[in-house]
């Protein structure tokens, strides 16, 4: 073998690792970009539910307590409160969803955020914001369909909040009755507020 074959052979031989090398850092590249894709819409979606959760305000308990057991006693702004409250479960759902769908997110992952939107929309007024927001997300009709079934057999929230409802009104109906009353105006050993006497 020649000086000049040799040449031959070793250009051949580096030509065909700059080619690898170039594919290499084309794949790279599109790995980087679907990273910096995926970063963005997370920054994206975590700015827009912290505006939505700025929406909901620090009286979020009692329009959803009202929503569940009195929904026809819902004020506007408590509408609005609740309606932003269900808005950023859905999108968190969504966004479980699209990296379900796109191999990011395991079938359990899904699943339990699906459990966890029923959860949160197992009421009335739930099912109401579900049915007037589920058109306007990014979830598959067949993520839809999933939700719609999930949500048709309930997993009893609604029923839940209202036995721990009545169970705390009736023990706090008891132990007004059988609480013990001090004679020195101090409060009890419970710390309960003296009885007029």
């Amino acid at each position: 073998m020649n000086l000049d074959q040799l040449n031959k052979w070793l250009t051949l031989v580096a030509n065909v690792g700059v080619v690898v090398g170039i594919v290499l850092v084309a794949v790279q590249l599109h790995e980087n970009a679907e990273a910096t894709r995926v970063q963005s819409e997370y920054a994206l979606t975590g700015a827009v539910q912290s505006a939505e959760i700025a929406c909901i305000g620090d009286t979020l308990s009692e329009a959803m307590i009202t929503a569940v057991l009195r929904p026809s006693e819902l004020t506007e702004a408590q509408v609005y409160q609740v309606w932003c409250y269900l808005d950023v479960a859905i999108s968190a759902t969504q966004y479980t969803w699209l990296a379900y769908r796109d191999g990011r997110a395991s079938q359990e992952t899904w699943d339990n955020a699906k459990q966890q939107l029923v959860a949160y929309m197992d009421f009335d007024i739930g099912r109401i914001v579900w049915n007037h927001l589920k058109s306007k997300s990014e979830f598959s009709s067949l993520a839809v369909d999933e939700i719609d079934k999930a949500l048709a057999l309930g997993n009893g929230q609604e029923e839940l909040l209202r036995g721990i409802m009545t169970d705390v009104r009736e023990r706090g109906r008891d132990r007004a009755v059988a609480a013990p009353k001090s004679q020195t105006g101090d409060l009890d050993p419970r710390g309960t507020a003296p009885q007029p006497q």
